[in-house]
């Protein structure tokens, strides 16, 4: 079976519930995002002033 991929550009990816919904369904994604978004690399974090840590 063949994986797919879904690929979505900035105005969907800077939207988190839209990138909740494929976790949700366990897709694979990969999405622009606007360049005031964090992003942190492991889970959970919070990000305060552009600086992600890990709680």
């Amino acid at each position: 079976m063949h994986e797919k991929l879904v690929l979505a550009d900035s105005g969907y990816g800077s939207c988190r519930e839209f990138r909740r919904a494929f976790r949700a369904r366990r897709l694979h994604f990969l999405v622009g995002v606007q360049g005031n978004l964090n992003v942190c690399l492991r889970r959970p974090c919070r990000c305060f002033l552009n600086e992600c840590r890990t709680q």
